[in-house]
């Protein structure tokens, strides 16, 4: 084989695939800066819980979900988190378990390919009663925002 054909086919594997970087765009998205105002550390919380953040830059197609955190899973919650006052989004969140258990509530950005995840998660989980927890590297492209480590009321 000649040095020519060595060199072609070196370059024929490391050209790019046309339209590679499309199939995962959230992957081309900045690193995500915000605050969680509420709940605050080691507050108190009952069954439904407001949720508050400030996200100065959310990319565009991306919503931010609340999530409950512990033992390295999560369990995100609906309603997504919606905007109401500049770069402020809140919602109320409900969450079961067990009065003086101890959690994170984590603020996600998630894009397209974690939303259809999302969704498909809470459809079978609304189909089979059964919201098993998911790694973070389990929503494609979500990002963790901030958290905080609260517990449930007594």
């Amino acid at each position: 084989m000649s040095r020519l054909s060595v060199f072609a086919a070196a370059v024929v594997v490391l050209v790019p695939v046309s339209g590679c970087a499309e199939a995962f765009p959230d992957d081309k998205v900045e690193k995500v800066a915000g605050t969680l105002l509420a709940p605050t550390a080691d507050q108190k919380v009952g069954r439904e819980i407001r949720v508050k953040c400030n996200i100065p830059s959310v990319p565009k197609d991306h919503v931010i979900v609340a999530a409950v955190e512990s033992n390295s899973l999560m369990w995100p919650k609906e309603p997504y988190l919606d905007n109401f006052k500049g770069d402020d989004y809140e919602a109320t969140v409900a969450e079961g378990g067990d009065p003086g258990a101890t959690f994170r509530i984590t603020v996600l950005v998630v894009g397209k390919e974690g939303q259809k995840k999302l969704k498909k998660w809470f459809d079978t989980g609304r189909t089979t009663g059964d919201f098993p927890g998911l790694k973070l590297s389990d929503i494609p492209g979500a990002q963790r925002v901030d958290s905080v480590g609260v517990k449930f009321k007594s």
